[in-house]
Protein backbone atom coordinates (compact mmCIF):
# COMPACT_ATOMS: atom_id res chain seq x y z
CA UNK A 1 0.00 0.00 0.00
CA UNK A 2 1.30 3.76 -0.70
CA UNK A 3 2.43 5.77 1.81
CA UNK A 4 0.67 8.65 1.00
CA UNK A 5 -2.71 6.90 1.37
CA UNK A 6 -1.37 5.22 4.83
CA UNK A 7 -1.03 8.70 6.15
CA UNK A 8 -4.06 9.44 4.46
CA UNK A 9 -5.91 7.42 6.57
CA UNK A 10 -4.19 7.74 9.48
CA UNK A 11 -5.56 11.34 9.47
CA UNK A 12 -8.94 10.28 9.16
CA UNK A 13 -8.77 7.84 12.21
CA UNK A 14 -7.12 9.99 14.07
CA UNK A 15 -9.71 12.83 13.16
CA UNK A 16 -13.07 10.62 13.45
CA UNK A 17 -14.85 9.55 16.38
CA UNK A 18 -16.35 6.44 15.41
CA UNK A 19 -19.62 7.77 15.88
CA UNK A 20 -22.45 6.33 13.45
CA UNK A 21 -24.05 9.79 13.01
CA UNK A 22 -27.51 11.32 11.79
CA UNK A 23 -28.40 14.23 10.28
CA UNK A 24 -29.45 16.02 13.48
CA UNK A 25 -26.19 15.66 14.81
CA UNK A 26 -24.02 16.62 11.37
CA UNK A 27 -26.28 19.63 11.38
CA UNK A 28 -25.18 20.53 15.02
CA UNK A 29 -21.56 20.22 13.66
CA UNK A 30 -22.14 22.13 10.87
CA UNK A 31 -23.65 25.08 12.66
CA UNK A 32 -20.70 24.81 15.73
CA UNK A 33 -18.12 24.70 12.37
CA UNK A 34 -20.02 27.69 11.20
CA UNK A 35 -19.93 29.95 14.32
CA UNK A 36 -16.19 29.42 15.18
CA UNK A 37 -15.70 30.25 11.06
CA UNK A 38 -18.25 33.32 11.48
CA UNK A 39 -18.69 34.35 15.07
CA UNK A 40 -20.47 37.69 13.25
CA UNK A 41 -22.71 36.06 11.51
CA UNK A 42 -23.38 33.47 14.35
CA UNK A 43 -23.21 35.75 17.18
CA UNK A 44 -24.87 38.88 17.88
CA UNK A 45 -23.33 39.98 21.55
CA UNK A 46 -25.07 43.01 22.98
CA UNK A 47 -21.54 44.31 24.59
CA UNK A 48 -20.04 46.58 22.04
CA UNK A 49 -16.66 45.87 23.37
CA UNK A 50 -17.24 42.06 22.05
CA UNK A 51 -18.29 43.33 18.44
CA UNK A 52 -15.48 45.75 17.92
CA UNK A 53 -13.55 42.62 19.06
CA UNK A 54 -14.70 40.19 16.08
CA UNK A 55 -14.77 43.24 13.70
CA UNK A 56 -11.09 43.57 14.41
CA UNK A 57 -11.19 39.68 13.77
CA UNK A 58 -12.69 39.98 10.26
CA UNK A 59 -10.22 42.87 9.27
CA UNK A 60 -7.17 41.07 10.14
CA UNK A 61 -8.61 38.16 8.43
CA UNK A 62 -10.00 40.14 5.34
CA UNK A 63 -6.00 41.82 5.03
CA UNK A 64 -4.39 38.16 5.46
CA UNK A 65 -6.27 37.02 3.34
CA UNK A 66 -5.73 39.15 0.68
CA UNK A 67 -1.86 39.23 1.64
CA UNK A 68 -1.49 35.38 1.36
CA UNK A 69 -2.99 35.43 -1.95
CA UNK A 70 -1.23 38.15 -3.39
CA UNK A 71 2.30 37.62 -1.88
CA UNK A 72 2.40 34.01 -0.92
CA UNK A 73 2.44 32.50 2.47
CA UNK A 74 6.70 32.34 3.03
CA UNK A 75 6.83 36.08 1.67
CA UNK A 76 4.11 37.77 3.81
CA UNK A 77 4.85 38.67 7.65
CA UNK A 78 2.54 38.86 10.76
CA UNK A 79 4.07 42.70 10.97
CA UNK A 80 2.61 43.33 7.56
CA UNK A 81 -0.67 41.97 8.13
CA UNK A 82 -0.66 43.96 11.18
CA UNK A 83 0.05 47.36 9.09
CA UNK A 84 -2.43 46.74 6.29
CA UNK A 85 -4.77 46.23 8.82
CA UNK A 86 -3.39 49.44 10.93
CA UNK A 87 -3.70 47.78 14.27
CA UNK A 88 -0.37 46.87 16.34
CA UNK A 89 1.39 43.39 16.31
CA UNK A 90 0.47 42.81 19.95
CA UNK A 91 -3.50 43.32 18.96
CA UNK A 92 -2.80 40.59 15.89
CA UNK A 93 -1.63 38.27 18.12
CA UNK A 94 -4.55 38.43 20.35
CA UNK A 95 -6.84 37.23 18.38
CA UNK A 96 -4.21 34.98 16.32
CA UNK A 97 -1.16 32.68 17.83
CA UNK A 98 0.99 32.83 14.90
CA UNK A 99 0.67 33.20 10.94
CA UNK A 100 -0.08 29.55 10.28
CA UNK A 101 -3.07 30.22 12.39
CA UNK A 102 -4.04 32.92 10.07
CA UNK A 103 -3.94 30.60 7.15
CA UNK A 104 -5.75 27.96 8.42
CA UNK A 105 -8.58 30.50 9.42
CA UNK A 106 -8.60 32.21 6.03
CA UNK A 107 -8.48 29.23 3.55
CA UNK A 108 -11.53 27.41 6.16
CA UNK A 109 -14.02 30.23 4.81
CA UNK A 110 -12.88 29.94 1.12
CA UNK A 111 -13.61 26.46 1.85
CA UNK A 112 -16.79 26.99 3.73
CA UNK A 113 -17.42 28.86 0.40
CA UNK A 114 -16.74 25.88 -2.09
CA UNK A 115 -18.17 23.32 0.16
CA UNK A 116 -21.78 25.74 0.28
CA UNK A 117 -21.63 26.14 -3.44
CA UNK A 118 -21.62 22.67 -4.33
CA UNK A 119 -23.89 21.22 -1.88
CA UNK A 120 -26.43 23.92 -3.51
CA UNK A 121 -25.95 22.22 -7.20
CA UNK A 122 -26.10 18.65 -5.63
CA UNK A 123 -28.40 16.39 -7.62
CA UNK A 124 -29.72 14.17 -4.89
CA UNK A 125 -31.05 11.34 -7.04
CA UNK A 126 -27.42 10.72 -8.64
CA UNK A 127 -25.67 8.34 -7.90
CA UNK A 128 -23.54 8.25 -4.33
CA UNK A 129 -19.80 8.51 -5.88
CA UNK A 130 -21.19 10.71 -8.30
CA UNK A 131 -22.71 13.18 -5.77
CA UNK A 132 -19.09 12.53 -3.40
CA UNK A 133 -17.21 13.64 -6.44
CA UNK A 134 -19.65 16.84 -7.38
CA UNK A 135 -18.71 17.89 -3.96
CA UNK A 136 -15.11 16.92 -3.90
CA UNK A 137 -14.38 18.67 -7.93
CA UNK A 138 -15.01 22.12 -6.29
CA UNK A 139 -12.39 21.41 -3.75
CA UNK A 140 -9.76 19.86 -6.16
CA UNK A 141 -9.79 23.14 -8.30
CA UNK A 142 -9.74 25.50 -5.39
CA UNK A 143 -6.57 23.70 -3.81
CA UNK A 144 -4.73 23.22 -6.98
CA UNK A 145 -5.24 26.90 -7.97
CA UNK A 146 -3.59 27.79 -4.66
CA UNK A 147 -0.98 25.00 -4.77
CA UNK A 148 1.79 27.06 -2.44
CA UNK A 149 -0.66 28.18 0.10
CA UNK A 150 -2.62 24.53 0.28
CA UNK A 151 0.33 22.73 0.71
CA UNK A 152 0.92 24.53 3.94
CA UNK A 153 -2.46 23.95 5.13
CA UNK A 154 -2.04 20.48 4.87
CA UNK A 155 1.18 20.32 6.32
CA UNK A 156 0.41 22.10 8.99
CA UNK A 157 -3.47 22.71 9.40
CA UNK A 158 -4.03 19.48 9.63
CA UNK A 159 -1.75 18.78 12.56
CA UNK A 160 -2.05 22.41 14.02
CA UNK A 161 -3.16 22.82 18.22
CA UNK A 162 -5.99 25.62 19.43
CA UNK A 163 -9.00 26.53 17.78
CA UNK A 164 -8.29 26.50 14.47
CA UNK A 165 -7.60 22.39 14.42
CA UNK A 166 -10.84 22.20 16.22
CA UNK A 167 -12.56 23.84 13.52
CA UNK A 168 -10.89 21.74 10.84
CA UNK A 169 -11.54 18.33 12.67
CA UNK A 170 -15.08 19.34 13.16
CA UNK A 171 -15.32 20.41 9.41
CA UNK A 172 -13.73 16.98 8.00
CA UNK A 173 -16.01 15.09 11.18
CA UNK A 174 -18.99 16.77 9.58
CA UNK A 175 -18.36 16.32 6.20
CA UNK A 176 -17.44 12.42 7.16
CA UNK A 177 -21.00 11.96 8.58
CA UNK A 178 -22.32 13.69 5.08
CA UNK A 179 -21.00 10.87 3.42
CA UNK A 180 -21.91 8.17 5.94
CA UNK A 181 -25.79 9.29 5.54
CA UNK A 182 -25.13 9.29 1.10
CA UNK A 183 -23.92 5.74 1.59
CA UNK A 184 -26.29 5.08 3.91
CA UNK A 185 -28.95 6.13 1.46
CA UNK A 186 -26.93 4.28 -1.53
CA UNK A 187 -27.30 0.57 0.71
CA UNK A 188 -31.60 1.17 1.66
CA UNK A 189 -31.70 2.04 -2.15
CA UNK A 190 -29.40 -1.30 -3.56
CA UNK A 191 -26.88 0.34 -4.56
CA UNK A 192 -24.21 -0.57 -2.41
CA UNK A 193 -24.11 -3.44 -0.42
CA UNK A 194 -25.33 -3.76 2.70
CA UNK A 195 -22.66 -5.71 3.91
CA UNK A 196 -20.29 -3.33 4.12
CA UNK A 197 -19.92 -0.58 7.18
CA UNK A 198 -21.20 2.73 6.00
CA UNK A 199 -18.91 4.53 8.53
CA UNK A 200 -16.22 2.61 7.08
CA UNK A 201 -16.95 3.26 3.54
CA UNK A 202 -16.88 6.80 4.25
CA UNK A 203 -13.61 7.03 6.12
CA UNK A 204 -11.76 5.23 3.06
CA UNK A 205 -13.62 7.71 1.08
CA UNK A 206 -11.81 10.82 2.51
CA UNK A 207 -8.55 8.65 2.65
CA UNK A 208 -8.69 8.30 -0.57
CA UNK A 209 -9.69 12.09 -1.46
CA UNK A 210 -6.88 12.81 0.54
CA UNK A 211 -4.11 10.71 -1.02
CA UNK A 212 -5.17 12.43 -4.50
CA UNK A 213 -5.19 15.82 -3.01
CA UNK A 214 -1.53 15.06 -1.99
CA UNK A 215 -0.33 13.92 -4.41
CA UNK A 216 -2.10 16.59 -6.75
CA UNK A 217 -0.62 19.35 -4.77
CA UNK A 218 3.21 17.91 -5.06
CA UNK A 219 2.81 17.00 -8.98
CA UNK A 220 2.33 20.31 -10.70
CA UNK A 221 1.44 18.56 -14.29
CA UNK A 222 -1.82 17.11 -12.21
CA UNK A 223 -5.28 18.73 -13.38
CA UNK A 224 -8.50 18.87 -10.94
CA UNK A 225 -10.41 16.83 -13.50
CA UNK A 226 -7.93 14.01 -13.75
CA UNK A 227 -7.57 14.06 -9.66
CA UNK A 228 -11.21 13.43 -9.94
CA UNK A 229 -10.88 10.48 -12.46
CA UNK A 230 -8.38 9.09 -10.00
CA UNK A 231 -10.67 9.52 -7.15
CA UNK A 232 -13.48 7.83 -9.22
CA UNK A 233 -11.70 4.64 -10.16
CA UNK A 234 -10.24 4.07 -6.52
CA UNK A 235 -13.71 4.16 -5.34
CA UNK A 236 -14.90 2.16 -7.48
CA UNK A 237 -12.53 -0.31 -6.90
CA UNK A 238 -13.16 0.23 -3.53
CA UNK A 239 -17.25 -0.55 -3.64
CA UNK A 240 -16.23 -3.57 -5.91
CA UNK A 241 -13.97 -5.10 -3.85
Amino acid sequence: MSMLIIVARLVIVSITKFGTGNTETNQVKWRKVQRRAYPMQAETPSNSRNIKKLQTREHILDCARKLFFEKGFEDTTTREIAEVAGIASGTLFAHFSDKHELLVATLHHNIEEVLAGAYSSLDRHAPAVDQFLHIITGLYQFYLQNRPLSRVLLQNGLFHSGDQKSMLDEQIQAFITFVSQLIQHAQQTGEISNNLDHRLIAENFMAAYFYCLIGGIRDKTISATQLVEKLRLMLTQQLSS
